[in-house]
C-alpha cells in the first residue's frame, strides 16, 4: 500500500509538470517520457498484484472490479499510446474523387477503408455588435437587433434592417479615381484610373508605371495568400509597377494612403519615383440584396437623426465605419460562429453512397474512425479540415471506467462485514 502511494505521487508530479506552462513550451513531452512509462506500468502491476492477493468474495467484489478497472484503462490507455493514428486532413468540396489513402509525414499510406467526401457545407453566426466608439478609450456595443434604437452624441439611431448574408452591387462612385502624381497642392499629373485591365504610362519624370491590377479590396502580399475579392470597395486601391534606370519598384496603393513598397525588400535598390497617391470618390448609392453565399458579411440599415440612411458592412472597410457628429463613430463588429455543419458522403466497395452530417463540436464515427470537425475556409467556404483518430485502446478504457463507477458504487452500498 505506502509503495503505490509513492507511485501514485510521483506520477501525479510529472503529470503536474506537463500542464504547468513553461516559456517556450514543450512541457507536454513529458506525457512520453520513458519515465513516466515506468512509475505507471510498476502502479500497474501493485495494482493487479494487490488484487490477486485478496480472496474474492460477494462483498469484496467492489474491491476488486475497481483495481481491476485501473489496470484495464492502463492497458487501454497503453494500447492507446502505441497503435493510435490521428492527423488532420483537408476535404474539397465537389472533389473530383473522394479520400480514402493518406500519405503521413514519414511516407507510408493509410487507407481509411472508406472513400470521404464533402457535398455543401453550412454556417450560422451571431448578429455582430453595433459598437459606437466614443473618442479613443471609450467603446459602448449594443445588441444589432431590428427596429430597435441606440443614443449616438445624444440623437436617436434607429437599427431599420439587418441582413444576415448581403450581396453588394451597383455600386455608383460620385466621380472618376485618380492617380495623383506629386504633392498637392500643385501636383504634377492627375490619371483617371478607369476600370481594373492593366495599363502603362508614362510619369513627368522620365519614369514608367505599370498598373497590373485595380483592386476592390486590396490583399495583402504575401506568398501564397488566397484571396477572394468583395464585390463592393472596402479597400480601393491598385498593385503598380514603377520602372526607372534599370530597375523595378512594385508597390501598393491603397486609397487615401502612402505607397507601400512591396519590392524589392531592401528600399535603397528601388528606383526614384515621385509621389504616389490613389484617389478615391465618395459612394453615391449601392444595392443590397440577401444572398445564399455562406461568406456574405452581415448589414446594418441605419436611420440617422438627420433622415439619412447608412449601411454598415461587417469587415467592410470604409463601409464598415461611420462618423456621427464630431466625436463618436459607428462600427459594425465581427459576427462570431454559433454552428457550422458540413454534408459528406461516405462510400465503400460494393455498397451504395452514404449521406451524412458532421457537426462541430459533435464527433462522427465510421468503421473503426472517429471523425471531427476542425475548422473551414473562413474566405470561399470551399474546404473544411477535419481530424481522423483511430484508437484501438479506446475500448478497453471506456469500459475500465464503467467498471471503475460500478466498483466504486458497490464499495460505498454494498454491506460491510461487522467487527468484533
Amino acid at each position: 500500500m505506502p509503495f503505490a502511494v509513492v507511485l501514485m505521487g510521483l506520477s501525479v508530479l510529472l503529470m503536474l509538470t506537463g500542464v504547468l506552462p513553461v516559456r517556450g513550451g514543450g512541457q507536454d513531452a513529458v506525457f512520453l517520457s520513458p519515465v513516466l512509462a515506468f512509475i505507471l506500468a510498476l502502479l500497474g502491476l501493485s495494482t493487479f498484484a494487490c488484487a490477486v492477493r485478496r480472496r474474492v468474495s460477494l462483498r469484496g467484489i467492489g474491491f476488486h472490479l475497481t483495481h481491476f478497472s485501473v489496470v484495464l484503462i492502463m492497458i487501454g490507455a497503453l494500447v492507446g499510446v502505441i497503435f493510435e493514428k490521428k492527423f488532420d486532413c483537408r476535404l474539397q468540396r465537389n472533389a473530383a474523387k473522394p479520400l480514402q489513402k493518406i500519405q503521413m509525414g514519414d511516407g507510408s499510406i493509410v487507407d481509411l477503408g472508406f472513400g470521404l467526401s464533402l457535398s455543401a457545407f453550412r454556417l450560422e453566426k451571431y448578429p455582430p455588435n453595433l459598437v459606437v466608439r466614443c473618442g479613443e478609450d471609450e467603446e459602448v456595443e449594443h445588441r444589432l437587433v431590428e427596429g430597435s434604437e441606440i443614443s449616438v452624441s445624444g440623437e436617436m439611431v434607429k437599427i431599420t434592417r439587418v441582413v444576415p448574408r448581403a450581396a453588394i452591387s451597383d455600386v455608383k462612385l460620385a466621380g472618376t479615381p485618380e492617380l495623383v502624381v506629386g504633392d498637392e497642392p500643385s501636383p504634377l499629373a492627375r490619371i483617371s484610373i478607369d476600370g481594373d485591365q492593366p495599363s502603362e504610362m508614362a510619369l513627368p519624370d522620365g519614369s514608367t508605371l505599370f498598373i497590373a491590377r485595380v483592386y476592390n479590396n486590396l490583399p495583402t502580399m504575401q506568398m501564397g495568400h488566397q484571396f477572394r475579392e468583395t464585390s463592393f470597395p472596402s479597400r480601393p486601391g491598385i498593385i503598380a509597377h514603377v520602372i526607372a534606370s534599370n530597375s523595378m519598384a512594385i508597390i501598393a496603393l491603397e486609397a487615401d494612403k502612402p505607397a507601400k513598397l512591396l519590392s524589392p525588400s531592401d528600399p535603397a535598390l528601388a528606383p526614384e519615383f515621385p509621389t504616389l497617391r490613389y484617389t478615391f470618390p465618395d459612394i453615391l448609392s449601392l444595392a443590397i440584396e440577401p444572398s445564399e453565399d455562406p461568406a456574405a458579411p452581415f448589414v446594418a440599415e441605419l436611420l440617422m437623426a438627420d433622415g439619412i440612411r447608412q449601411f454598415l458592412i461587417e469587415g467592410g472597410g470604409r463601409f464598415g465605419s461611420y462618423q456621427a457628429g464630431e466625436d463618436s463613430v459607428l462600427t459594425l463588429g465581427r459576427a462570431q460562429d454559433r454552428r457550422y455543419e458540413a454534408d459528406l458522403q461516405i462510400t465503400r466497395h460494393g455498397e451504395a453512397p452514404l449521406e451524412t452530417t458532421l457537426v462541430i463540436n459533435k464527433p462522427l464515427d465510421i468503421a473503426r474512425w472517429r471523425l471531427y470537425l476542425n475548422s473551414y475556409d473562413a474566405k470561399a467556404h470551399e474546404h473544411i479540415t477535419i481530424t481522423l483518430r483511430n484508437d484501438p485502446g479506446d475500448t478497453a478504457v471506456v469500459i475500465g471506467l464503467l467498471g471503475l463507477m460500478i466498483g466504486t458504487a458497490l464499495i460505498f452500498f454494498l454491506p460491510k462485514r461487522k467487527s468484533s
